[in-house]
């Protein structure tokens, strides 16, 4: 290898992107040699990538930030004592398997094993983040349950890091299922639901009725041949399945309507404000997506629990 490095005089990159900012015009910079002096060294600007090439034909370490390296070849250019490159984080040795109870060691990585741990306390949505490896390089001989807390990070649409913490109790270390609780709401009084879906469910303080047809709570039959009909038929059903939730019609906030004709928007319309007079819920509506024989309408509801 030559001992000498060159730089074309009429070399131009953004500094932004991490190499040197040159002007157009030929610069009498000196060439990277084992002749030139620290003075010399020292007067001008070098980007990292000849900094460490020159490291090379000096035959010292090209270990470290910037800064370090630079200061390693102005010691040997100036005869003195180079510095020491900063010294690697030592690797600890990590465990098999973790628990709330495992002390965090020296030198321990966010690794795959440990990632999976808190997958299993926090959610699958948990990944590492700088809060997280912060807390396992500051935490040494604390265990995992440090504080009754174990770091959690979890993506959202807003902060693809956001940080938030498991609250664990100290003195167990089960974890709680933190997931809202829901219940599922049947009555013999609607219409019995295929296995795809629920009559309704309670949860977070709504209940959720699904799309309800105009079917015969005994029969499974539909009930009427015209829009206005089929539509009484399914707020019955769904005053039913509220009356098993423990709540009614009169809190409903969200009514959702799907016509399989839009020539049949007044006829239900008819029927629909008979049952909602006065301070109505908010509506929106939609088309049946696929034909079934006999079915004009269908509704779904959003009610206070």
């Amino acid at each position: 290898m030559s001992d000498k490095l060159y730089l074309a005089p009429n070399a131009r990159v953004d500094w932004r992107a991490g190499y040197n900012l040159m002007a157009e015009a030929a610069l009498d910079r000196p060439e990277l040699s084992r002749g030139m002096t620290a003075s010399e060294f020292a007067s001008w600007y070098w980007i990292k990538t000849e900094l460490v090439a020159f490291c090379r034909i000096l035959g010292v370490s090209a270990r470290g930030s910037k800064p370090e390296v630079a200061a390693r070849i102005l010691a040997e250019l100036g005869g003195t004592q180079a510095p020491k490159a900063t010294p690697r984080r030592p690797r600890g040795r990590m465990p098999e398997s973790f628990s709330l109870e495992t002390t965090i060691g020296v030198g321990w990585s966010c690794n795959p094993r440990l990632g999976k741990f808190f997958q299993s306390e926090c959610g699958r949505t948990f990944r590492f983040n700088a809060a997280v490896r912060m807390f396992i390089h500051t935490q040494v001989g604390q265990s995992l349950a440090a504080d009754g807390v174990v770091p959690c990070a979890t993506d959202n649409a807003h902060d693809v890091s956001c940080v938030v913490f498991c609250q664990k109790a100290a003195a167990s270390p089960t974890h709680t299922d933190n997931r809202m609780p829901r219940d599922v709401v049947f009555t013999e009084n609607a219409a019995k639901p295929p296995a795809s879906y629920s009559q309704a469910v309670r949860a977070a303080g709504l209940v959720f009725v699904s799309g309800t047809a105009p079917s015969d709570p005994v029969s499974g039959a539909f009930v009427g041949s015209t829009v206005q009909e089929q539509t009484r038929q399914c707020l019955k059903n769904i005053a039913a399945i509220l009356d098993a939730a423990g709540t009614s019609l009169d809190n409903v906030v969200s009514v959702t309507i799907v016509l399989a004709d839009e020539d049949d928007f007044a006829g239900m319309n008819e029927e629909y404000i008979k049952w909602f007079p006065s301070n109505p819920p908010a509506r929106q509506g939609a088309k049946l997506p696929a034909r079934i024989p006999g079915l004009k309408v269908s509704i779904a509801a959003i009610a206070e629990a």
